[in-house]
């Protein structure tokens, strides 16, 4: 790692299309200081929430689809679905502590 939040991240980005970025800047006191970087690979399964639209979207394998409208009612089922814990393939990569 580079010491450089923002480089490791347009970096991360540039090889994968799907990653994240969760910034622990000490906005909360139980968030600390640290941040988490990751990343799917194409067969990780992802949500997105498009507040202006009302829809929950469900990405995976490079389809789309809306799958309801609330986050909470799409999540509650997944467990139950036996997709916890996802395959160790499926899971995201981690750059911790940036």
């Amino acid at each position: 790692m580079s010491g450089d939040p923002v480089a490791e991240f347009v970096a991360m980005a540039a090889e994968h299309p799907r990653c994240f970025w969760l910034d622990g800047g000490g906005a909360r006191e139980w968030s600390g200081d640290r941040s988490m970087m990751g990343w799917l690979p194409p067969e990780g399964v992802s949500l997105t929430y498009d507040a202006s639209a009302g829809e929950v979207t469900r990405h995976c394998s490079g389809t789309s689809a809306v799958v309801g409208s609330d986050i909470w009612e799409v999540l509650a089922p997944a467990p139950a679905a036996g997709c916890c814990p996802p395959r160790p393939s499926a899971m995201p990569s981690w750059r911790r502590g940036c």
